[in-house]
């Protein structure tokens, strides 16, 4: 907070700072929002199609007995300060822990959200960010200028991970991964974070 506000200090009052940082709803939101009240914050809630996500997750072996950085800024659902808790018995597989951390960031999110109505939350689809229309409606609703011609900075490809899983796991098929999460909805759908989250993303009846 210190760095952010003596980096502020010395940039003319227009400037927009811009922290993308995944560990933002997990760690130090509370603090932003309490160090800088009387600033425009804006949320952008970053979604995308939880089946491929967890696909993505087990590529990557997170959760997974591998091992790796992802222990730094991932809490399982079996952790005392999961924002959605499971029991360690409770656990038939990788992709219980897996379903159960999104869940938990969900929930976790949404909590956030209802404590702080000031701040301007824009929820977006990652499929729309990637296409110019989508890219300007963002700006629009962030209440900045667009940079122009979007279309070169959408063809980049960033955080390129393709290597890296093609070293821990393969891609599972995207079957495989919804009847995973059927099994994990079967035994944990009587939870209110767990329906929410079903009916958020269209998976109460997959």
């Amino acid at each position: 907070v210190d760095a952010i506000r003596q980096e502020l200090e010395h940039l003319p009052a227009s400037t927009i700072y811009a922290d993308t940082s995944h560990m933002f709803v997990k760690t130090f939101a509370d603090v932003v929002f309490d160090a800088f009240e009387h600033h425009t914050i804006s949320v952008i809630n970053l979604r995308r199609d939880p089946i491929a996500i967890a696909r993505s997750f087990f590529a990557l072996d997170y959760f997974g007995p591998s091992g790796g950085h992802w222990k730094d800024w991932m809490l399982p659902p079996t952790t005392p300060f999961a924002p959605f808790r499971l029991r360690a018995d409770e656990i038939q597989g990788q992709f219980d822990l897996i379903f159960g951390y999104l869940v938990g960031i969900a929930a976790r999110t949404r909590e956030l959200r209802s404590l702080t109505p000031q701040a301007n939350w824009i929820d977006v689809d990652l499929s729309d960010l990637s296409t110019p229309d989508g890219a300007r409606r963002l700006f629009e609703q962030l209440r900045v200028k667009s940079p122009g011609d979007l279309t070169p900075i959408l063809a980049k490809k960033v955080n390129v991970k393709a290597t890296r899983k093609k070293q821990i796991n393969r891609d599972p098929p995207p079957e495989l991964v919804a009847a995973h999460w059927r099994s994990f909805f079967q035994r944990f759908g009587e939870d209110p974070d767990v329906q929410h989250f079903a009916r958020r993303n269209d998976l109460d009846d997959v």
